[in-house]
């Protein structure tokens, strides 16, 4: 038996990356921000939730969704997966006071498998207390990071949000 496909609700708006092939829809009220360059590789997709805090760009500001494509690193398999984001967690821990790896589990991610991991920590630079979870899977190639960042006490209200986000990934 398949798994039944999750339902996302009409009114989200669908990106489509025609170079990398992505597909992920957005709620409405969530702020659109421009892909970017990073030093993993390329965000597809940045939004931020309509409140809770600054317009800042940064974790601790407001909660904020990313989705993030390398092509270097080719499609990771599961384990490759949970060994990178674990690598990258041990280099957050070396950047923030309190820090903990509340979960680190396998997950699907567009039906491919992939790995979950969730980190609280209190950050160095203003002592917010901030909570982020990754999702990573290889696919068509490509190895794909979807993150959401928040504040811990807002953390909650927008994850089911963030879960319609990544149930609505797909690669085409």
């Amino acid at each position: 038996t398949t798994a039944p496909t999750p339902t996302i609700p009409a009114d989200y708006i669908e990106v489509r990356s025609v170079l990398f092939g992505a597909v992920i829809s957005y709620p409405p009220d969530w702020e659109v921000r421009p892909p970017y360059n990073s030093p993993r590789g390329f965000s597809l997709l940045h939004v931020f939730a309509p409140e809770g805090g600054d317009e800042g760009e940064f974790t601790a500001d407001r909660p904020n969704f990313n989705v993030e494509v390398s092509e270097q690193q080719g499609a990771m398999s599961q384990a490759s997966a949970r060994a990178y984001l674990e690598e990258r967690a041990f280099e957050l821990m070396t950047l923030h006071e309190q820090f903990e790896v509340t979960q680190s589990v396998p997950t699907a991610l567009a039906g491919q498998p992939g790995w979950m991991i969730e980190m609280r920590y209190t950050s160095l630079i203003d002592g917010s207390d901030n909570v982020q979870m990754q999702v990573m899977a290889g696919m068509a190639g490509r190895t794909y990071l979807l993150s959401y960042s928040s504040p811990a006490d807002l953390y909650d209200e927008y994850l089911s949000a963030v879960q319609n986000m990544i149930n609505s990934f797909r690669v085409e």
